[in-house]
């Protein structure tokens, strides 16, 4: 009868939350390869208040946009789907990694207090800026313009990114609020957390950022790896996985051949590579830069605009009453706070039905609740013997690849200081503090001009390349595999 149960409802919960300058359909392609590789039951959630310029508000804002979504969608279920969750886990892209670390570290009791039967499973990131954004190149053209541009004209958020919001004397950096305390203790609650990175062709987010590593620009993107075991695994994404391990040696590289029309093939080659960037950075310069310029400007002064009201709901909501109480403060978007709000999220429930009959006052304001990606896979099992067989033989191979991986940290193979990044005081203290968990970091070598949007196939499956889209799939796997374990054993759980 238990086995029964399990098929007809769900057990696990999963949360995906994109990135700055995004919107909910960028999930879409994990979304989909979620509920195509889950053999159970699951519900999917993909918060989208958040979309484009709200994603300048700065980190607490956006965060708390997608708890009060969260709290509705938990409200909203059937009592039969709540009674039988017993999974939570998050699927994070770009600086939606930072914001999943927030949400966490705010929920963590709301959910312990409310939902006791729901525990905290994974926690996965891709090409997140866990350390911030900083190009760590000696302050040279053009770095130190992007530098000071990105933190200046992507609102709140990019201060908070660049870890270049202000210190004050009760309040901290952002990032370094949410490396610690209560954010640092709920990530540890995850059985298994999860980092990919790009390690090449990533123009927004830099590989030691989203690997959590001080050690080095990158990494050897000509050293792949050559595992003997997970080179027979067809499941495996090969040619495209790196091997941090191995250091980059120019002698290699470079080889034997000192002769000279070697040295002139090589200067040659350099010459047309640099004109040909010379081109594009013009080209950029004059056509495309003044017009994100001015989109990011007009995006900015929006969000802080956004930022004021939030911060003065209750003074507004004072002075200008006599419009309609209702109708305004749904207009501000009143945050639900356990202790505080009970009472408005019960009447706000009330209001809202899954059948689409709502207050008309709150309609304008729960529209794009109800076009939210909340979805129910329907169980599959597949009986055959031969699927079965080459389930265990997967089981193997994930449980070989995860142990590995588990330890894939380059911090702890050079015992040297050679290469570290000149980290500020605020980075050494978010990377000592994440480090003190243990990550499954997965780095990549993926095709394109722009991996990082390449890393979730951010305009659909059908448009990704076939290595990309086998990468993709190969993590979507291993998130499948993770939730496995931490139902079934604790054998090689992240402590």
């Amino acid at each position: 009868m238990a086995g029964q149960t399990e098929n007809n409802v769900p057990q696990s919960l999963f949360i995906l939350i994109h990135g700055l300058l995004g919107s909910h359909k960028h999930m879409h392609s994990v979304r989909d390869l979620i509920l195509q590789n889950n053999k159970e039951n699951s519900l999917v959630l993909i918060p989208c208040k958040n979309s484009f310029f709200k994603t300048f508000d700065g980190i607490e804002i956006v965060g708390d946009r997608v708890i009060k979504e969260i709290k509705i969608f938990l409200k909203t279920r059937s009592e039969k789907e709540i009674k039988s969750l017993r999974w939570i886990n998050f699927v994070s892209y770009s600086m939606g990694g930072l914001i999943s670390r927030y949400v966490i570290g705010e929920m963590a009791l709301y959910l312990e207090k409310r939902y006791p039967m729901m525990k905290f499973n994974t926690f996965m990131t891709f090409a997140s800026p866990h350390l911030g954004v900083n190009f760590f190149k000696d302050g040279k053209f053009p770095y130190n313009v992007l530098t000071t541009l990105g933190s200046n004209i992507l609102g709140r958020s990019g201060k908070q990114i660049f870890v270049k919001d202000k210190d004050g004397p009760d309040s901290e950096k952002l990032l370094v609020k949410i490396s610690k305390g209560k954010y640092l203790a709920a990530l540890k609650q995850f059985k298994f957390r999860i980092a990919i990175a790009n390690g090449h062709n990533d123009r927004t987010v830099a590989f030691y950022s989203s690997f959590i590593t001080d050690l080095g620009y990158g990494c050897n993107l000509e050293a792949l790896e050559e595992d003997k075991i997970l080179s027979n695994w067809l499941k495996f994404p090969q040619g495209v996985v790196l091997d941090v391990t191995k250091k980059m040696d120019t002698s290699e590289r470079v080889g034997k051949d000192s002769s000279l029309s070697f040295f002139t093939k090589l200067k040659l080659c350099k010459a047309s590579k640099y004109t040909g960037k010379l081109l594009l950075i013009a080209l950029f310069v004059v056509f495309i830069f003044p017009i994100i310029l001015f989109i990011n400007t007009i995006g900015t002064i929006y969000s802080y605009i956004n930022v004021w009201i939030h911060n003065n709901q209750a003074t507004i909501r004072s002075r200008f009453l006599f419009f309609n109480k209702d109708w305004l403060s749904k207009k501000l978007d009143i945050d639900l706070d356990e202790d505080l709000d009970d009472d408005e999220m019960e009447h706000l429930i009330k209001k809202i039905s899954r059948d689409g009959n709502y207050d008309p006052i709150v309609s304008e304001e729960v529209q794009d609740l109800f076009v939210a990606d909340w979805e129910l896979k329907k169980g599959t099992y597949h009986e055959s013997i031969k699927n079965l067989t080459e389930d265990k033989k997967d089981a193997l191979y994930f449980r070989y690849f995860i142990k590995k991986y588990m330890s894939n940290n380059i911090h702890d193979k050079f015992n040297n200081s050679e290469g570290r990044l000149p980290f500020d005081e605020s980075r050494k203290e978010i990377y000592e503090n994440l480090n003190n968990l243990k990550w499954i970091r997965v780095p990549y070598k993926l095709t394109g001009a722009n991996t990082h949007r390449a890393i979730i196939a951010r305009t659909g499956l059908e448009s990704a390349s076939l290595i990309n889209r086998k990468a993709l799939e190969f993590n979507i796997s291993l998130l499948m595999q993770v939730c496995k374990y931490s139902k079934e054993d604790n054998e090689i759980e992240c402590l």
